[in-house]
């Protein structure tokens, strides 16, 4: 019969120097309490969604152990248990060592995947500066706002889940939410009980929003406003709020007004761009290492080439290890399977033309002074006419890009330019960058440049291996 739980029980906390945790090096099982009965254990934890991850691990559990039964609680320990366990340390001569353990429990509100736990960061040109960031907010703790953006895929979402995880472990209180569900969790509380709801973030060290791009929406003009108030409240206490955008700061949507808007400009702002071909290596490497998954070197330089970030290189590798199962394993064979879904070396030299667009377009917007709402504006032909400061940006875009790429066409299109004022428009285009007196700009606009002619010079090499 299982233990009914009225026996006495032995309780252990789980941090880094733990038996427990040093034997099966489950990760997110740190910073739980392990309860020891005679015949199951029971695991407290202070989230769903780490609980439901621990499950996963019940048999690994149970063969440790030696029980028949693992339980599973979501709740902090009580005031009465941390102090009975204590005080049972305390008699046994560890009273500073388990201090430490208590003191370093943080609280977390929301999830953190344990895919980006368990995969290692990977630092390279493309996002050193914003780890280097991440760094610096878990290591002094100020009154900061921390603002990464960057193309969908460049690990964004991946360095929030580790600054989360890596606050927690230092005792730090962590808001970590995706800004849907903050939306959700705004609309409901906000409204209803504001001193509740503005409670609750003053609790945290950290508040995390992913995917701060979803707020650009009319119908939610309404979230400028608890928005702003618990970016004030934070600041001011000293706390740290951190987004993560496909888009610059200042895009944001124009109901935030320049009291928000200035804010997010005013704190750590960090572009992230795709990694680079070194990075895609590494993972590679460590994804091959920890599957016992071996690949030929033609099989690496594939993926490489045509995985435009590492969410695309983890699922080809992923058709590796089915291949390599079923001994179907042969270079043909996967370039046949992925290049439907992930395309083959023509869409990756597309993907990168958009990206070359998209990043010199941003940085002469940031320059002009244009907003996203401007741009849409005109997109949707909400205008006759292009405004002139649009007109002068789309111009020298084709005066920069028409030699560039290879689908002019599609680049034409983009920028809206008639079939019969190509010419036109490149001198135009021509006559606005020689007047822009940034050097600093000319010298970003001919980097990133120069950085997609030598991946589409790459690209080009590949092309006759696998196209």
């Amino acid at each position: 019969m299982p233990d009914t739980g009225k026996s006495k029980s032995e309780q252990i906390f789980v941090d880094p120097n733990s038996q427990v945790f040093k034997d099966l090096n489950i990760p997110l099982l740190l910073n739980s309490f392990i309860k020891i009965f005679k015949e199951r254990i029971t695991i407290i934890t202070t989230s769903t969604f780490v609980a439901d991850y621990l499950k996963g691990h019940t048999e690994t559990l149970r063969k440790y152990f030696n029980k028949e039964e693992v339980q599973f609680i979501v709740k902090p320990p009580s005031d009465k248990e941390i102090f009975k366990e204590k005080d049972a340390k305390n008699k046994q001569g560890n009273e500073q060592n388990y201090t430490e353990l208590d003191d370093n429990i943080g609280q977390l509100h929301g999830f953190i995947n344990p895919d980006y736990v368990e995969t290692p960061y990977l630092t390279g040109k493309s996002n050193e500066i914003a780890y280097a960031f991440a760094e610096k907010l878990l290591n002094k703790r100020e009154g900061a706002i921390f603002y990464i953006y960057g193309e969908t895929g460049t690990g964004k979402s991946h360095l929030l889940n580790i600054l989360a995880y890596r606050a927690l472990q230092q005792g730090q209180n962590v808001y970590l939410s995706n800004t849907n569900n903050f939306i959700d969790y705004a609309k409901e509380s906000y409204f209803k009980n504001k001193k509740s709801f503005l409670n609750l973030q003053r609790k945290m060290d950290f508040t995390i929003l992913d995917d701060f791009q979803y707020l650009n929406k009319n119908e939610l003009k309404w979230i400028a406003d608890p928005l702003f108030e618990i970016i004030t409240q934070q600041i001011n206490q000293g706390k740290t709020m951190v987004m993560t955008s496909d888009t610059p700061p200042n895009h944001a949507p124009p109901y935030f007004h320049e009291r928000i808007t200035n804010r997010l400009m005013s704190g750590y702002v960090c572009f992230i761009s795709l990694p680079d071909k070194k990075m895609k290596r590494q993972y590679i490497e460590w994804f091959c290492k920890r599957n016992s998954l071996e690949i030929s070197h033609d099989v690496s330089t594939y993926i490489m080439s045509v995985a435009n970030n590492l969410r695309a290189v983890k699922g080809i590798l992923g058709y590796c290890q089915v291949l390599n199962e079923s001994g179907q394993m042969d270079i043909r064979k996967l370039v046949e399977l992925t290049s439907k879904i992930y395309g083959d070396m023509s869409t990756a030299k597309k993907t990168t033309e958009k990206i070359l667009h998209r990043q010199i377009y941003s940085l002469l917007m940031d320059h002009f002074g244009i907003s996203q709402e401007d741009i849409k504006k005109v997109q949707d032909g909400d205008r006759k006419r292009k405004p002139t400061p649009v007109a002068i940006i789309d111009n020298i875009t084709w005066y920069l890009l028409k030699d560039v790429v290879e689908n002019e066409s599609e680049l034409k299109k983009s920028l809206n330019i008639k079939y019969n004022t190509e010419k036109y428009c490149f001198l135009k285009g021509k006559e606005a960058y020689d007047k822009i007196e940034s050097k600093e700009l000319k010298t970003e606009i001919a980097e990133i440049m120069s950085s997609s002619k030598k991946r589409q010079m790459s690209d080009n090499k590949q092309e006759g291996l696998w196209g």
